[in-house]
């Protein structure tokens, strides 16, 4: 009996060790993923929100009852979308 529950012991220590390899390798992998995509995401949130503003701006835009202000907020519009479609994606 003694000796299955020595073999039993230095088993469950030889699975506590390769648990615990397995876990730090994993934490550090998704340190190095996040590490390499937060930015990444960050950015296109940015993006995202950008374009999400044009959008709005260009309703905006179309309910102006001055003429000559709906002429400055056009030009404006055109500006940003002309800088936005130009904005290189992240890769």
């Amino acid at each position: 009996k003694q000796e299955v529950d020595q073999f039993f012991l230095v088993l469950e220590g030889i699975l506590a060790r390769k648990k615990h390899a397995y876990l730090e390798a994993l934490d550090k992998a998704a340190a190095e993923v996040s590490l390499a995509y937060d930015p990444l995401i960050h950015r296109v949130k940015e993006l995202q929100e950008e374009q999400l503003d044009l959008v709005s701006l260009g309703s905006s835009v179309e309910d102006e009852d001055s003429p000559l202000v709906f002429l400055e907020q056009v030009h404006l519009l055109r500006e940003r979308v002309e800088r936005f479609v130009q904005t290189p994606l992240p890769s």
